[in-house]
């Protein structure tokens, strides 16, 4: 998106309504804030219970053929 685009007639990629201020530009789009705050909120979260179960879920030794 170029400068001067206008911002006003975009939507947010999460919430899917109309952005207005305040919004960032991240991972080539723009967010509002709120959205991409709640976005790494939940990532940290994931990422904090995936390493709190024990043994691991979803990771195996790959199987090698003999």
């Amino acid at each position: 998106m170029h400068l001067g685009t206008e911002l006003s007639q975009q939507k947010g990629p999460r919430s899917q309504s109309t952005l207005t201020a305040p919004v960032v530009y991240r991972d080539q789009r723009w967010w509002h804030v709120h959205c991409w705050q709640e976005g790494e909120h939940l990532l940290a979260n994931a990422a904090r219970r995936a390493r709190s179960v024990q043994p691991a879920l979803g990771i195996h030794r790959p199987w090698m053929p003999e």
